[in-house]
């Protein structure tokens, strides 16, 4: 069983800058912060070699997120992620427009992608606002202000988002095989509306979206039309810059290994136990890593057990 999205994972060249951009702008605590040098685990689930790095959690509410600065395998620069993409393109910070994010992150020092210098509403009968940024390492992220928040909290992480050349076939991998959904939700197309090319700043801008859920944050999928997203397999790794890859926290991993690899799921390498988890890295079929992780002690503090979704049933 998927017990929902664990954590969206981003390798950055500063971890120092930017754990302390996200925790000063979304008021994300550190949860949990260790060394890797030369591990055997580590290089086995990603399948590295002489892996040293540093990692450092953040609790969000409803997800963690997960930053790591790699000294080995020594990362490329970093190749500034197109919002057509392909590939994980951002994160979305929801938050109550009477406490808005926007302003949080604009005090710490954000980059707009989106024109102009405020958020701006695509629907006028949804009480939303909507703007694109960057981190102070380049990631993409996306606010979303809200008149009436639909969670009982500050600062949210609302939804992880993949950029794919075929909505289809990614949308058909993470909710039938990966989620265990009957069918897949709708596609829908989305284009004409005003102020969409000032979100993205892009011109003309016509898309195919969908959203997945999980019992914790929504996976959103996008396919561009224009700009035309690429048709390119984005096979990334876990030092490379950017957002690296999402992670399913499962009550059982190697049940899960074996149903997705039945299905002709590609893996890294088999689950691999460490001290407190059992761990194995896939590939979805565009390419993209996620992970899956059951922890060893059914109470652990990290588990989205502990965690309140603030998700009214």
């Amino acid at each position: 069983m998927i017990k929902g999205i664990h954590h969206i994972g981003a390798s950055v060249s500063n971890l120092d800058e930017v754990t302390a951009f996200y925790q000063d702008a979304a008021d994300l605590p550190q949860a949990a912060a260790f060394k890797t040098v030369n591990s055997e685990a580590a290089d086995r689930i990603t399948g590295l070699k002489h892996t040293r790095s540093r990692t450092t959690f953040l609790q969000g509410s409803t997800s963690y997120l997960e930053l790591s600065e790699f000294e080995s395998p020594q990362p490329a620069p970093q190749q500034i992620m197109p919002v057509y993409g392909p590939g994980i393109t951002h994160i979305c910070f929801q938050s109550p427009e009477e406490d808005s994010a926007f302003e949080k992150f604009k005090r710490q020092g954000m980059e707009m992608v989106s024109r102009g210098d405020r958020p701006v509403r695509l629907n006028p009968q949804r009480g939303i606002t909507y703007a694109y940024a960057r981190d102070v390492s380049g990631n993409m992220f996306e606010m979303e202000q809200w008149v009436t928040p639909p969670r009982p909290f500050p600062i949210w992480i609302a939804h992880v988002a993949f950029v794919s050349p075929d909505i289809e076939r990614l949308t058909r991998f993470y909710s039938q095989v990966v989620m265990g959904m009957a069918q897949s939700p709708e596609i829908r197309r989305i284009n004409g509306i005003p102020n969409l090319d000032v979100v993205g700043d892009i011109d003309q801008g016509d898309l195919y979206g969908t959203w997945i859920p999980t019992p914790n944050i929504l996976i959103e999928i996008w396919q561009y039309v224009n700009p035309k997203t690429p048709d390119e397999r984005v096979n990334g790794s876990v030092e490379t810059l950017g957002y690296t890859h999402v992670c399913f926290e499962v009550d059982d991993t190697s049940a899960e290994y074996e149903r997705l690899s039945k299905l002709g799921v590609e893996f890294i390498s088999e689950p691999y136990q460490t001290e407190t988890n059992i761990v194995v890295f896939g590939r979805d079929p565009d390419g993209n890593l996620f992970e899956l992780m059951q922890f060893l002690d059914t109470e652990d503090r990290m588990s989205l057990d502990r965690l309140d979704f603030g998700i009214e049933s």
